[in-house]
C-alpha cells in the first residue's frame, strides 16, 4: 500500500472515530446529552475536513493510474465523495440542533399571516376531498343503533397540527424510526393520508361496511392498512405509539371504548383524543394532557411535564419515513443523519 493509501485510510479513521462520538451523544435522552462534548466534536471534524478532502484527491490520482488500487478503494471513494458533499449540510443540522430553542407541542396559528389563510384554503380543500369520496355513502343502521358517529370531517390542519405534536413526543425518546399509528374509527380513511407522511406504520380501524368499502383502496398490504373490527374489542392497542379516536361512539358506547382502549394501551403511549368529555375524564384514566387533545397514558403528570418539556426541544421538519433508515447518499454521515433527522432536524 503506498503512502498516499495510508493517509487516505488514516483520514477516514480519524473523521469516523468523531462521527462515532457524535451518534453516541445523539442516542443519549435529549436532557442527558453532554452538549458542550458535542460542540468540541463539531469543531473536531471541521478541523479534518481539509485534511480528508486531500486525501480523497490523492486517493483519486493513486486509483486513476492503477487499475488495482481502484478496485481496492472505488467503493470507499464514492462514500467519501457522498460525505464531503454532505458536509456543510449536516454540520448545519447539527449545529442547530446543538443550538435548538424551545418550541411549544401546539403553537397557536398566527393570524393575518399568509401562511395561516393558505393553510385554512388547504383545509377546506381537504375536507371537500373527503366529503366528495363518501357521497353516496351513508351510515349503515345498524351503526347508527349502536352508537357510531357517521365520518364527519374533521379540521385537517388542527388534525396535522396534534400529530406533529405526537411526532415530536416520540422523537423526544428516539421512537420516531418504528412508529405505528391507529386511527379508531377511521371512516373513509383520509386522516390516514395524513398520518402516513409522518408515520412508518399507518393503520385504521373501523366496523361500517359503507366507510370500510372506502377506506380499504388505502390499504397497501404494507405502510397502511385499514382493519374491519369493533373498536370496544380490539386486541392489539399496546401494538401501537400513537393512537387517535376524536369521539367515534357515543354516551355509555364512548364510555366502553374509552375504558377498553386505555386499559389495553402501554404506559407511554400518545393518544389523540381532542374532545372535551375526554379532557374531564382523562385524569381517571391515568392519562396526562401534554398539549390540547394530546395525552400521554399511563404517565403521572410530572414525569409527562418532563417528556413535554424535552420534546419542545425536538426540531419541527418531519422526514418522509422512508427516510428513517441509513441512506446511502449520505456517506459517512448515514448513521448521524438519520439519529438528526429521527429528531426533526432536515426532512
Amino acid at each position: 500500500m503506498s503512502r498516499r493509501t495510508e493517509f487516505f485510510g488514516s483520514a477516514v479513521s480519524d473523521v469516523e472515530s468523531v462521527l462515532t462520538i457524535i451518534a453516541g451523544i445523539l442516542a443519549r435522552p435529549r436532557a442527558e446529552r453532554d452538549r458542550a462534548r458535542l460542540g468540541e466534536a463539531l469543531r473536531d471534524l471541521e478541523a479534518m475536513r481539509p485534511r480528508l478532502t486531500r486525501a480523497v484527491r490523492a486517493a483519486e490520482i493513486e486509483a486513476e493510474g492503477s487499475r488495482a488500487v481502484a478496485q481496492e478503494i472505488g467503493g470507499t471513494l464514492r462514500t467519501l465523495r457522498a460525505t464531503l458533499k454532505r458536509w456543510d449540510q449536516m454540520v448545519g443540522r447539527l449545529t442547530t440542533n446543538l443550538g435548538s430553542e424551545p418550541i411549544a407541542l401546539l403553537p397557536p396559528r398566527p393570524r393575518n399571516a399568509p401562511v395561516s389563510v393558505q393553510v385554512g384554503i388547504l383545509g377546506r380543500a381537504f375536507q371537500a376531498l373527503a366529503v366528495q369520496r363518501g357521497e353516496g355513502v351513508a351510515q349503515a343502521a345498524v351503526s347508527d343503533a349502536d352508537g357510531l358517529y357517521p365520518d364527519l370531517p374533521s379540521d385537517p390542519a388542527r388534525f396535522t397540527a396534534q400529530l406533529h405534536a405526537a411526532w415530536r413526543l416520540l422523537a423526544a425518546r428516539g421512537r420516531t424510526p418504528t412508529a405505528r399509528f391507529l386511527d379508531v374509527g377511521c371512516g373513509s380513511g383520509s386522516k390516514l393520508l395524513i398520518a402516513a407522511c409522518m408515520f412508518p406504520e399507518v393503520h385504521g380501524i373501523e366496523r361500517d361496511p359503507g366507510y370500510l368499502a372506502l377506506a380499504r383502496p388505502l390499504d397497501d398490504g404494507a405502510r397502511i392498512r385499514v382493519i374491519e373490527g369493533d373498536a370496544r374489542e380490539f386486541p392489539d392497542y399496546a401494538a401501537y405509539d400513537v393512537v387517535h379516536a376524536y369521539q367515534p361512539m357515543r354516551d355509555e358506547k364512548l364510555l366502553a371504548l374509552e375504558t377498553w382502549m386505555i386499559a389495553h394501551v402501554r404506559p407511554g403511549t400518545v393518544l389523540v383524543a381532542p374532545y372535551d368529555g375526554f379532557r374531564d375524564r382523562a385524569a381517571g384514566y391515568g392519562a396526562s394532557e401534554v398539549a390540547g387533545g394530546v395525552y400521554l397514558c399511563g404517565t403521572a403528570m410530572r414525569e409527562a411535564e418532563a417528556w413535554a418539556t424535552s420534546a419542545q426541544d425536538v426540531g419541527l421538519d418531519i422526514p418522509d419515513p422512508a427516510l428513517l433508515t441509513p441512506q446511502g447518499a449520505d456517506g459517512l454521515w448515514a448513521d448521524v443523519a438519520l439519529r438528526n433527522r429521527a429528531e426533526g432536524f432536515g426532512a
